[in-house]
This record gives structure tokens, sequence and C-alpha cells, in this order.
């Protein structure tokens, strides 16, 4: 009986532990497919204004934040940070009407609107800052899909996924948004590439 005691115990503050522990993120070692490729310019399919509307009121609902009419996803690199929730990942999280994607061995970049270009590092964890809200992100290749996962101090963990459909002419995106309370609200997006002639 007192090993059972011991082992109940043992197994018991195992369980406790696990679930105490803050979740981190780990780097993606997988090697880019020399024949993958998501680069070129995508313009956001649907009415990208009312679109945004939407979201940021259906994602301030599910955040707890009183976000008002301002835009989470602003490209502007001096918006400001008004921290009105406990979390900061959602901040790091952009989007813009047409989005230029390029990439090498080492580094994806969008480019949201030509308004600001940000550099995810593959394979690697990062800290970032905003102002004084900070988050870790960690990015790279998983199979046919490229990842970004940003991820803050108190919970909250943004799961970003880009992938082409089969003719490669449409680039799709699924944001993951899921708290500390491991509810998830997800955010599907599609953007179609602009012919090659027409880029600049």
């Amino acid at each position: 009986m007192k090993n059972f005691f011991i082992l109940y115990l043992f197994f018991a503050m195992n369980i406790i532990a696990s679930c105490s522990a803050p979740e981190s993120l780990s780097p993606f070692n997988e090697i880019q497919d020399e024949n993958l490729s998501i680069e070129g310019i995508w313009h956001f399919n649907g009415k990208y204004n009312e679109s945004i509307k939407l979201l940021n009121k259906s994602l301030s609902q599910f955040m707890g934040d009183r976000i008002n009419n301002s835009n989470i996803y602003s490209t502007s690199q001096n918006r400001s940070i008004k921290k009105i929730s406990k979390y900061n990942a959602h901040l790091f999280i952009r989007t813009a009407e047409i989005i230029k994607i390029t990439h090498n061995k080492f580094s994806l970049f969008i480019d949201f609107n030509r308004s600001i270009v940000e550099e995810y590092n593959h394979n690697r964890v990062e800290k970032i800052n905003i102002g004084e809200a900070s988050a870790f992100r960690s990015s790279g290749w998983k199979g046919m899909t490229y990842h970004i996962e940003t991820l803050d101090d108190n919970g909250l963990k943004v799961t970003e996924l880009f992938s082409l459909s089969d003719d490669g002419n449409t680039l799709n995106r699924k944001i993951i948004y899921r708290n500390a309370k491991q509810e998830e609200f997800i955010i599907m997006q599609s953007f179609s590439k602009k012919p090659s002639y027409l880029n600049s």
C-alpha cells in the first residue's frame, strides 16, 4: 500500500509539473525542398477592408481587447501599441491587401503593401519586440508548408501556415490564435498571384 501511494504521488507531481511548465517554442529544422517556392506578389481574395473590420471585431472579443476601430494588422512602423489585454503575440501578426514574398535558404521576407518588410529566420527561436511588447518567434519549413509561430509569456500562441494550391496560383494562409485556456480562433485567408509580367 505504501509503495502504491508513493507511485501515485510521483505521477501526481509529474502531472502538476507538466501542467504548470510554461510552453516554449522549438526551431524548425527541416531543409526547404529546392523545387518549393511561395515567392511572388500576392493579392488578397475578397473585400479586404470589410474582412479586416470583421476580423478586428471578432478577434478583439476573443482576446479580451478593446480595440475599437483600430487595426490589429496595421502595417505602419510607427503604429502605437495600446496594451489593453495581457497578451502580446497578436501584436506581431500583420497582413495587407498586397504582399510580396521572397525567400532564401536562411530567411523568408514578407513585404506588406510596401510599408514594412518582416524577416522570418529559419530554424531558430528569436525574441522579438515592438516597443515594450515582446514575444518569441520560430519559423521554417515543415513539409510543403511554411510555419511561423509566435508565443508570448502569458500563453498566447499564434501559428501562421502558408501553403500553395495545387496549381501554384493561390497562396493559402491559416492563422491560429490559441490562448492560455487552449481556446482557438482560426482565420483563413487566400491570395492570388499577380502575373510575373506585371510585377514591379
